[in-house]
């Protein structure tokens, strides 16, 4: 049977302003003929990502950025038993799947709550590649062949749409128009930026670049395509003006 212990249980109101916030801290319900009184919180953790009540996302890019940090004396270590290639498995095991666990949701946050994960993983590949502290970020990204957030994001939001889990629509028109003919696909209409920042607004265009080799007959020949496309096809500004356009 199925039961709720009330003393564990919180509610959290979602909205994109404080100030829309309700001006009570508490609910009161009545369960079994018991008045039982339920705090608010302004994040909670589910299924391992911070949700908070702006879906500003910076508690889960704090808690990822410290689960990062908490592997730098590993990696330190691990330069002194491993070579280069054998540090990337170790990378791509411990690190980075911190980064790709539920990026779906929050990989599209803003620069300035992005920038402590950003930091801390760019210091991880300098352990692994043994480069100093100024070496250039294009290069370290280049050298190492490792993706960052924003480039995880569009793998991901790529992947959901070669496997139908993530869906588009088309534009449709009944005359003939230049979008038409080049198989074009509509975005979502919304109102507020926060909706500017989810999946389904950024997937078509993330549908139009990858559209030339989205019927790759199996999984594995589209992920390779696709590995192959973000390191030669694509540059990390690209992507990072696909998914971060509000900061351009």
């Amino acid at each position: 049977m199925l039961t709720v212990n009330f003393k564990k249980t919180t509610f959290m109101p979602f909205t994109c302003y404080s100030s829309k916030l309700p001006p009570y801290d508490s609910i009161q319900l009545k369960f079994n003929s018991e008045n039982v009184i339920l705090e608010s919180c302004n994040k909670f953790k589910y299924l391992g990502v911070f949700l908070d009540s702006h879906l500003r996302w910076d508690y889960h890019t704090e808690y990822v950025s410290n689960k990062l940090r908490s592997l730098l004396h590993n990696f330190r270590f691990f330069t002194k038993i491993f070579n280069v290639a054998q540090l990337k498995i170790l990378y791509y095991a411990l690190a980075q799947s911190h980064l790709n666990y539920g990026i779906l949701a929050w990989g599209a946050v803003t620069n300035k709550y992005l920038e402590s994960v950003t930091i801390t993983q760019k210091w991880i590949i300098k352990i692994i590649l043994k480069k100093d502290r100024l070496y250039p970020t294009h290069l370290l990204f280049s050298e190492s062949s490792i993706f960052d957030a924003r480039q995880l994001y569009f793998q991901k939001i790529a992947l959901g749409l070669f496997q139908n889990k993530i869906h588009v629509s088309s534009v449709d028109h009944s005359y003939a128009t230049r979008n038409r003919r080049n198989q074009a696909v509509a975005r979502p209409k919304v109102s507020k930026t926060i909706g500017q920042r989810c999946f389904q607004f950024i997937a078509p265009t993330v549908y139009s670049k990858i559209v030339i080799f989205l019927h790759t007959p199996s999984t594995l020949a589209f992920k390779y395509k696709l590995k192959l496309f973000l390191r030669t096809q694509i540059t990390r500004d690209e992507v990072h003006s696909i998914i971060d356009f509000k900061n351009n």
